[in-house]
C-alpha cells in the first residue's frame, strides 16, 4: 500500500459553476462516478483539489440533491496531467427555450491553470456570457486578452501589481468600450494569488428567461463565492491615428517615436496607422527620425501634445522637411 500510494499522481482542478439557467441555480459534480461537490451555487468556485491522473477525469453534473450517477444531464470525459492544473467553467444553459441566442450547457476546460502568483497577481481572462459579443479585456494602455469569443480563455495569464486596476470591455480594435471595471488586486488577500476574470449573466435579460444581468466576476484560486467587479468610470484614455502626409522625398518614411518608444517603424508616404492609445490629458512628446533610427535622440522634430481623454484623434505629418529645394517651403508640422 505504502508502494502504490507514493507512486501515484495526482493534479489540481477548480469547478466553476456560472450555468445562468434560472431553472439550475445549484448543482452537483460528480467526478468519476462519485459525488465529489454537492450543491454547486451559481457564481461560485471549488478551490484547486487534488486529482488522481492514473485515469480519465469523467465530470459528470446533475441537479442538486441528485443520488445516483444517472441524474446528471451533462458528462465530459477529459485526459488529465500531473505536469498540468485545470480549471473547468460549467456554462450555458440547460432548458431549450427562452433564452436568446441558446447556448447548450457545456464544461470549458482551461489545462495551462496557476493557483500562486511571485509577489503579483497573476489572471486569466474568459468569455463565458452566452449573448455577449466576442471580447478585448483592456487595462490602461494594454490589451490583456485580445478577440476572445464564447466559451474560451486568453492563451495564458496576465501578471498584475497588488494595486487597484481598472478592466474594460472593448471591441476587438478598441472603437467601442463596452464597460469599465474595478479590480481589487490591491486587497492584501489577493497577494501571490492566481485568479480567474469572467464575464457572467445576460447582456439582454428579457430574452434570457430574466437570468441574471451581466458582469465581471473574479474566481480565485482559494475557490468560494466569486467576486463582483463592480462597474466605474471609464479610464482616461484617448484613441490616436497617424497620417504620413509630408512629401518630402527626404522623408518619405520616417519612424516615429511617443518619448523614447517607437511606436511606428519604416511609416512611409501616404500610409495610416490603426488607432493607438495613449493616456489623455498627459502632455507626450512624439518624434519623427529618419528610416532606421535607433533611438528617440534622432529625431529631427519633436512636439508635445495631450489628448482629450477619451477622445478620437488624428494627427497629420505634413510639410517639408528640406530647407531648400521646394517652392513654397511650409515648414514641417504635425
Amino acid at each position: 500500500l505504502i508502494s502504490v500510494s507514493s507512486y501515484a499522481q495526482v493534479t489540481k482542478v477548480q469547478i466553476i459553476n456560472n450555468i445562468p439557467d434560472v431553472s439550475t441555480t445549484a448543482v452537483d459534480i460528480w467526478i468519476n462516478n462519485i459525488k465529489a461537490v454537492p450543491d454547486l451555487n451559481f457564481r461560485t468556485a471549488t478551490a484547486f483539489t487534488n486529482y488522481t491522473t492514473a485515469t480519465p477525469f469523467t465530470i459528470g453534473i446533475a441537479p442538486s440533491g441528485s443520488g445516483i450517477i444517472t441524474d446528471t444531464f451533462l458528462s465530459k470525459t477529459i485526459t488529465i496531467s500531473p505536469s498540468n492544473e485545470y480549471i473547468i467553467v460549467l456554462n450555458g444553459v440547460r432548458s431549450s427555450s427562452g433564452y436568446s441566442p441558446y447556448k447548450q450547457l457545456s464544461a470549458d476546460v482551461y489545462s495551462n491553470a496557476k493557483t500562486i502568483s511571485a509577489g503579483n497577481v497573476d489572471v486569466l481572462f474568459g468569455n463565458m456570457a452566452t449573448d455577449a459579443p466576442a471580447y478585448d479585456f483592456r487595462s490602461g494602455l494594454l490589451t490583456v486578452a485580445n478577440n476572445i469569443p464564447y466559451g474560451t480563455y486568453s492563451p495564458g495569464y496576465n501578471v498584475f501589481s497588488p494595486t487597484f486596476t481598472k478592466i474594460r470591455t472593448t471591441n476587438d480594435n478598441g472603437n467601442v468600450r463596452y464597460g469599465t471595471y474595478e479590480a481589487p488586486f490591491d486587497d492584501p488577500g489577493m497577494l501571490n494569488k492566481s485568479a480567474l476574470i469572467i464575464t457572467s449573466g445576460f447582456i439582454n435579460p428579457s430574452s434570457n428567461n430574466n437570468g441574471p444581468a451581466f458582469g465581471l466576476w473574479m474566481a480565485t484560486s482559494d475557490g468560494g463565492n466569486l467576486i463582483e467587479l463592480k462597474a466605474t468610470s471609464p479610464e482616461p484614455i484617448a484613441r490616436v491615428q497617424f497620417i504620413h502626409n509630408c512629401a518630402d522625398t527626404t522623408g518619405d518614411t520616417v519612424d516615429v517615436y511617443a518619448g523614447t518608444e517607437r511606436i511606428i517603424n519604416d511609416f512611409v508616404f501616404l500610409n495610416s496607422t490603426p488607432f493607438f492609445e495613449f493616456y489623455g490629458n498627459t502632455p507626450i512628446t512624439f518624434g519623427i527620425a529618419p528610416k532606421n533610427s535607433s533611438s528617440a535622440t534622432n529625431a529631427s522634430y519633436t512636439q508635445n501634445i495631450a489628448f482629450d481623454s477619451l477622445g478620437t484623434h488624428i494627427v497629420l505629418a505634413n510639410g517639408i522637411k528640406s530647407a531648400a529645394g521646394y517652392s513654397p517651403l511650409a515648414p514641417f508640422r504635425l
